[in-house]
C-alpha cells in the first residue's frame, strides 16, 4: 500500500474516532467520554457546527467542551450560550441504528447539579411542543448507591416550573385536560411521575395526529420532536 493511500485511511480511521458516539446508558443517554456531532448556538443565535465532548450527565448541565471543524476545543458555560446539541446512534432490538439527539437549553433550576455549581444550567430538553418536557439530573452524594437523581421540568404558554412529584396527578389533569383517554389513566401502572417523559410524547403525537381523544394512542418508537 502506497504511503498516500495509508495517510488516507488513516485520516478517515481519525475522523472515525473523532466523532464515534454510540450507546447508551441507564437514563437513555450517550456515554460520558464520547465524542459527538454536534453544534453550538452563541448568545447572539449564530450556529456552529463541530463535535460535542460529551460528560457525566450532571457534568453536562455545568459546561460544553466544542470544537469546530480544524479548531480547537474550547468549554462553554451557560452564561455564554442559548444551547447546544449532539447526535448518537444506537442499535435496537433488531440490530438497526436509530438515530438520536440531545438538545440542552440554558434555564435557571431550583438547584445546583452538583455542589457549589451554579443554578442556571444546560438542561436538557426532551420533547417541544405546547408542553416541553426537560429532564434536570443532579447529585446527592448522601446516597452512595444510587447518587444521581432526577426531577422533570415543563414549559408551556403559562410559564417553565419544576414538577414535583406530591403535585403530579393535579398538574396532569390540567396539561392533559383535552385528552380523556389519558386523563382516565392517570395514576395506573405506566401514567405516574416517572413515566411524565413517555405521557408528554404520546399527547404531542394526540395533537399532531388529532385522533379521537377518547382513543388512547402511542406514539409510533420513530416519533421524534428535535431541532
Amino acid at each position: 500500500m502506497s504511503s498516500f493511500a495509508k495517510y488516507i485511511l488513516f485520516g478517515v480511521f481519525s475522523f472515525y474516532l473523532a466523532t464515534s458516539c454510540f450507546g447508551q446508558n441507564k437514563y437513555g443517554h450517550t456515554q460520558a467520554g464520547n465524542a459527538c456531532n454536534g453544534f453550538i448556538i452563541l448568545k447572539d443565535g449564530t450556529k456552529k457546527l463541530g463535535i460535542v465532548y460529551v460528560k457525566s450527565l450532571t457534568r453536562n448541565e455545568v459546561k460544553v467542551t466544542f470544537k469546530t471543524n480544524g479548531g480547537k476545543k474550547k468549554t462553554y458555560k451557560p452564561s455564554q450560550l442559548q444551547a447546544y446539541q449532539y447526535s448518537y446512534k444506537e442499535k435496537d432490538q433488531t440490530n438497526n441504528w436509530i438515530h438520536y439527539s440531545s438538545y440542552y437549553e440554558v434555564k435557571t433550576v431550583d438547584r445546583a447539579p452538583i455542589p457549589f455549581s451554579p443554578k442556571k444550567v444546560f438542561l436538557h430538553r426532551e420533547i417541544k411542543g405546547d408542553i416541553s418536557l426537560y429532564s434536570f439530573y443532579y447529585e446527592d452524594r448522601s446516597d452512595v448507591q444510587d447518587p444521581v437523581k432526577y426531577e422533570f421540568y415543563i414549559e408551556t404558554a403559562a410559564g417553565f416550573s419544576k414538577v414535583k412529584k406530591d403535585e403530579f396527578e393535579s398538574l396532569a389533569r390540567k396539561l392533559f385536560r383535552d385528552y380523556p383517554a389519558m386523563i382516565k389513566r392517570l395514576g395506573t401502572r405506566g401514567f405516574r411521575y416517572n413515566n411524565l417523559h413517555r405521557m408528554v410524547r404520546d399527547y404531542q403525537f394526540f395533537k399532531l395526529n388529532n385522533h379521537s381523544p377518547d382513543e388512547y394512542r402511542i406514539a409510533p418508537g420513530n416519533y421524534y420532536d428535535g431541532e
